[in-house]
């Protein structure tokens, strides 16, 4: 198993088209994966009630029309849309929901969501960059499939520039810690869009995908920080 995981990383495998693990066993491993997901969730929905349930249930059935079903999201080119809403606002909301009660999509959640959600969909435009042609092999129609590297690239140069430019939320609320804590960020961000721009596609890409990575990371502590700081 350790040397499957390796080389699956290493060579960015998928396990299934590659005969490692069958559908099936992937799809059960995928349903047993939401189950323990709404079983660990049911101390919370007691005690946030019927807001939470329901925003967790939406993510579930959008974790699996990602890939699954008759029209998964991922091959219609709206897996792009899907990681901006569910990895960034609903997930940052509902964390926002657990811990300190309160209305479901607030301002402030929605846009330090949308900020990470942004930020998410980067390694996702990425991935779809490095992957344009065995994608097209597999009639995975995502937007860099149907519009090209050229769209590919200039997608990931927005996105880094949509999350960053949303700082300015936290300077005209008030809140000059939020603003400053992640311009560290900034210069790493302008890094990686021009490496995406100059380097050739491919598994060069891996190595902007790990940038990207470590953008996400660094962005969403820093944000933390200066909300802690700014409380």
């Amino acid at each position: 198993l350790r040397c499957v995981a390796l080389r699956c990383v290493a060579w960015q495998v998928r396990v299934t088209q590659a005969g490692l693990f069958t559908w099936t066993a992937v799809h059960a491993a995928g349903l047993a994966c939401f189950a323990a997901a709404l079983l660990l969730c049911l101390p919370a929905f007691l005690a946030r009630g019927w807001k939470l349930v329901l925003l967790v249930c939406l993510s579930c059935c959008a974790g699996y029309l990602y890939t699954g079903g008759p029209a998964p999201l991922a091959y219609l080119g709206l897996g792009d849309v899907t990681v901006v809403l569910f990895f960034g606002i609903a997930a940052t909301s509902g964390i926002k929901l657990i811990h300190d009660g309160g209305g479901l999509f607030e301002a402030d959640t929605v846009i330090a969501g949308l900020q990470v959600g942004l930020l998410a969909a980067v390694l996702l435009a990425v991935n779809n960059l490095r992957d344009i042609d065995t994608d097209r092999k597999a009639n995975k129609r995502t937007l860099a499939v149907r519009f090209g590297a050229t769209f590919a690239r200039a997608e990931i140069s927005t996105l880094l520039l949509m999350a960053l430019s949303l700082q300015v939320y936290w300077f005209f609320t008030g809140r000059p810690l939020v603003a400053a804590c992640p311009l560290p960020v900034a210069p790493m961000a302008l890094a990686l869009s021009h490496r995406v721009w100059s380097a050739p596609r491919g598994r060069e890409n891996n190595k902007h995908l790990a940038e990207a990575a470590r953008v996400h990371l660094a962005f969403g502590l820093l944000l933390s920080v200066g909300l802690v700081l700014q409380r």
